[in-house]
């Protein structure tokens, strides 16, 4: 029983590790790719999870397109851990 408590413990820790990382990641290179030049806007990969850093031009034209949405920012509620400022749809 208690094998099988800290298996589950482990687990739960990881996958808190690994959400603390990404919200780490946006939180803090969304101001950097902001205030470099030209300036970017991060905008994520829901299949994988992983963002792409884009000018404002390429935004405009990916949303245009369809390809890209705007999405939330998050609130202190879901403790910004699913939501991203833009998103691709495919």
């Amino acid at each position: 029983m208690i094998a099988a408590m800290r298996k589950a413990s482990g687990e739960k820790k990881a996958a808190r590790d690994a959400e603390d990382l990404r919200r780490y990641n946006v939180n803090n290179f969304k101001d950097y790719f902001s205030a470099g030049y030209p300036p970017r806007k991060l905008v994520l990969h829901p299949d994988t999870g992983r963002f792409e850093a884009l000018t404002e031009a390429e935004l405009a034209d990916q949303m245009k397109a369809g390809k890209v949405k705007a999405g939330s920012a998050g609130s202190f509620k879901d403790n910004f851990a699913t939501r991203a400022e833009y998103y691709y749809t495919e």
